[in-house]
């Protein structure tokens, strides 16, 4: 529990993100305010990547 916390608070401070949990769901996410290109462009910086999407419509 305790590396799932620090985990999360580093997260939550490089990301600007909060963790909640939605009632019903059994998993935490994690919400940002900026938009997903903002959020990618960031993540990019760091060495992650998209690798496939898939949307509605």
């Amino acid at each position: 529990h305790y590396l799932a916390t620090q985990r999360d608070s580093k997260t939550s401070n490089t990301w600007e993100a909060r963790s909640q949990r939605d009632l019903g769901n059994n998993f935490w996410e994690y919400h940002v305010d900026e938009p997903p290109r903002v959020v990618l462009d960031k993540l990019e910086k760091v060495g992650f990547s998209v690798v496939t999407m898939t949307g509605v419509g």
